[in-house]
């Protein structure tokens, strides 16, 4: 499961105050849905008790 965000800008530049390591960086990501092609930017942090956190926004 992903959280979708307005700007990964604010939650890439202060994972440390949650607690969260960098699990894998900013990535842009296409996907085709029918005829439509969408696009997302997205990261995963490693909370402290091992959960992965997804995020990403529209591109």
């Amino acid at each position: 499961m992903q959280t979708l965000s307005d700007s990964l800008d604010q939650i890439t530049k202060r994972p440390g105050e949650a607690s969260w390591l960098l699990f894998r960086p900013p990535q842009d990501a296409r996907y085709r849905v029918g005829q439509l092609e969408t696009g997302l930017r997205q990261v995963l942090f490693q909370a402290r008790d091992g959960y992965l956190l997804q995020f990403a926004e529209t591109l």
